[in-house]
């Protein structure tokens, strides 16, 4: 259970190396101002995301090193998040099993049954 723990571990390490974007806050209105401020950024960020791997250039049928470097980052976030997704059932299974066992041996302290 602890290489399920692990690798979720190290998938969001990996994520969090892939995303190359710095947050700025110039001519950015906070999400309390304008709600749509944040899904409405978010939509715009996925879309250029797309727009330069749709874009990335190739010579003579062969990537540039800049289309090689972009193709890659989107490789490992991809593979990072289907870890993710893929361990998100065995960390569940795992909690209700831990929790599951906290219960029983919290009833048979006080004596009752089960």
């Amino acid at each position: 259970m602890y290489k399920t723990i692990i690798a979720i571990m190290i998938s969001g390490a990996v994520l969090a190396a892939c995303t190359n974007e710095t947050p700025t806050t110039e001519n950015q209105t906070p999400a309390a101002e304008n709600p749509k401020a944040t899904s409405e950024n978010l939509m715009h960020a996925d879309t250029d995301r797309y727009k330069a791997l749709a874009e990335a250039p190739f010579v003579n049928d062969y990537p540039t090193p800049e289309a090689t470097r972009t193709l890659d980052e989107e490789l490992y976030f991809q593979r990072a998040v289907q870890t993710y997704l893929w361990a998100l059932p065995a960390v569940n299974m795992h909690a209700m099993k831990e929790g599951q066992a906290k219960y029983v041996r919290r009833r048979l302290q006080r004596g009752g049954h089960l």
